[in-house]
């Protein structure tokens, strides 16, 4: 199937993997200046072409960018006013405006863009005392969906059990997972249950393997520093003295 696609052999395995067609990327990825396009088209139609000051109006309104954002926004319009091609020799294309209207409404109205889908799944991991305002809104909307609700719940259990170190709960945890019936959350769970004990272990045991990782670290960029050239005597005697 991958050679007569022409797609990578991981990228058919996971589509066989899902139960539903997945999810196309979106052409283009979404700009903290999205919203704020409107507010920028219409103060531009009125004159108001100075990038500081388009920017410290936006900014009031709750925009968190950068100023060379603006500024980028505004050379953009003058080169389209001016019907100038860009250095690659095209004419450049302003971010299309999308459909809001400033201040923001409310999430009932849906008067956002949802983030990417990585971005997404942050919502879903992170606790919700470190979550802003807006990152709540979009919480409580995506959690109306029953799958939703469900994948947030157990991986919000995961997160506290991981934290508080709490073996006992483990267990429990692990049999919601394999009876969410969602196909990530069990294959997940999946591979946790045939490393059991090492969970538990990780869970209860105050020991770590830590300072070995960072021990191996060590050497394998001591030995890439000698580019193969070096003897192992003289690896020894290089590893003893960072050490």
């Amino acid at each position: 199937m991958a050679t007569q696609l022409q797609m990578s052999r991981m990228t058919v395995i996971r589509y066989l993997r899902t139960d539903a067609f997945p999810e196309r990327a979106q052409p283009r990825r979404v700009s903290v200046l999205d919203p704020y396009v409107p507010y920028l088209q219409k103060r531009w139609d009125a004159g108001g072409h100075n990038g500081v000051e388009l920017w410290r109006e936006i900014q009031a309104l709750g925009f968190s960018g950068t100023r060379r954002m603006v500024s980028n926004w505004v050379v953009l319009r003058r080169e389209l006013q001016l019907g100038r091609p860009s250095a690659s020799g095209r004419r450049p294309a302003l971010p299309k405006a999308p459909a809001v209207q400033l201040p923001p409404v409310s999430a009932e109205g849906a008067g956002y863009r949802l983030p990417a889908p990585r971005q997404l799944v942050w919502l879903l991991l992170r606790p919700e005392d470190a979550l802003t305002s807006s990152d709540h809104e979009i919480l409580k909307d995506i959690r109306r969906d029953k799958d939703l609700e469900r994948a947030y719940t157990l991986t919000q259990r995961f997160r506290q059990m991981m934290r508080q170190r709490t073996a006992t709960a483990f267990d429990s945890w692990l049999v919601d997972c394999l009876t969410s019936g969602m196909p990530e959350l069990v294959h997940f769970a999946s591979g946790l249950q045939r490393e059991h004990s090492a969970v538990q272990a990780a869970l209860t045991l105050p020991y770590s393997n830590g300072q070995v990782e960072a021990q191996i670290t060590k050497l394998k960029l001591l030995k890439r520093q000698s580019y193969g050239r070096a003897k192992l005597d003289l690896l020894r005697q290089r590893m003893l003295h960072a050490a």
